[in-house]
């Protein structure tokens, strides 16, 4: 898959159908911090980026999820 533009950021799959999902952002995020929140907005996984693509466990319920 290519490199996202600038400042963006693809997660995938959304909604989830599983524990785990992939992510992939620019170059130029690297060191950003990530925050996911679920449909209520409720903060369920916040890390610094480290990697321009990597797979994440994500252990709560599937659905669909909003990142920051």
């Amino acid at each position: 898959m290519p490199e996202p533009e600038a400042g963006l950021l693809l997660i995938y799959p959304n909604p989830s159908t599983t524990d785990q999902v992939r992510l992939t952002i620019s170059q130029n995020m690297l060191g950003s911090e990530l925050k996911i929140f679920d449909a209520n907005g409720q903060l369920v996984y916040s890390s610094k980026l480290s990697a321009s693509s990597s797979l994440l466990d994500l252990p709560f319920m599937i659905g669909v999820y909003f990142a920051e």
